[in-house]
């Protein structure tokens, strides 16, 4: 997903705006919250750098860009579309982060930076937080 800075300030501010009310609505302390939980996917791919912080256009399951690729890779392999799964038990499937991370890395000349820097991580939502 690609949120322009504008739309994920206003984003994030309903997000905690809408926390704060429902803790007045529900007469809790927010001093008295020891932990909180976060919830995604967890297909979700995600790539920053480690040097400055800077996080990349993350990239989840459904997004339509990642068919085209998908589809060369299974021309590539003969129309053979369990080819890996013999391999290593896995069909090829745009929910897994291998095919994500090539997309980005064949359209964003920043990460191909960072990786050549040696300064590129990755991982989902939770690892990031």
């Amino acid at each position: 997903m690609i949120f322009p800075l504008i739309s994920s300030l206003i984003f994030h501010f309903k997000a905690i705006k809408a926390v704060v009310e429902s803790l007045r609505i529900l007469e809790i302390d927010a001093n008295e919250i020891i932990a909180i939980g976060i919830c995604n996917q967890r297909e979700t791919t995600l790539l920053w750098n480690k040097r400055n912080g800077e996080v990349y256009n993350t990239i989840i399951h459904s997004d339509s860009r990642l068919m085209e690729l998908k589809n060369a890779i299974i021309a590539r392999m003969r129309n053979k579309k369990n080819y890996l799964r013999a391999i290593c038990g896995l069909p090829l499937d745009m929910c897994f982060s291998a095919i994500k991370i090539k997309w980005l890395i064949e359209n964003y000349a920043s990460i191909q930076e960072a990786i050549k820097q040696k300064e590129c991580y990755f991982g989902n939502l939770d690892s990031w937080i």
